[in-house]
């Protein structure tokens, strides 16, 4: 619930001017926008039960494959969802949680929840308890926990290879 509170009153910072003026509540007019796109994609994947039973993850894990090489190479969560819904629009966010969904049905939801709690567990342990200072392992602590928000907001397809990136960049600046 606090969500519906904080995020609304965030939103404002976005388009401030010194003619602005700040609201403790947002208007009514808030919650017909666009702002809840990534609920309504994740509502939308239960509805249509678009469970892919580990086909989608493929694509994720092996996204380095070109098309041309794997012809049925699955799409993004998010992109796959607005072609098969027949959306205008289709570069369109999946929750990582949907992404469980989307991968696994139910049970995609458990083992998604548990893989991230295990990823932050040793994120945590591994670079951020153990740091003493700001050094080069906490930066990597501080970049994956960012890295978390984009890969929440979602699809997995893309987050994923720019998380994978980051991590590659981090082991050849660790090399030099």
């Amino acid at each position: 619930m606090f969500e519906f509170a904080i995020f609304p009153f965030l939103n404002q910072f976005r388009y401030f001017s010194s003619d602005s003026e700040i609201k403790l509540l947002p208007e009514a007019v808030f919650f017909n926008q666009a702002h809840f796109d990534a609920y309504q994609n994740f509502v939308e994947v239960l509805r249509v039960d678009f469970v892919t039973h580990g086909y989608q993850l493929l694509g994720v894990l092996f996204f380095f494959v070109p098309r041309f090489l794997w012809n049925d190479k699955p799409f993004g969560s998010g992109y796959q969802l607005s072609l098969d819904q027949g959306y205008a629009f289709n570069n369109i966010s999946m929750p990582f949680i949907a992404e469980g969904y989307v991968n696994f049905g139910y049970l995609g939801f458990i083992i998604f929840s548990i893989f991230l709690a295990f990823c932050m567990k040793k994120i945590d342990s591994l670079y951020l308890i153990k740091a003493n200072s700001i050094n080069f392992n906490y930066c990597k602590g501080v970049f994956l926990c960012a890295a978390i928000f984009f890969m929440l907001r979602g699809d997995l397809m893309s987050s994923f290879s720019f998380l994978l990136a980051g991590i590659v960049a981090f082991k050849i600046a660790e090399k030099i």
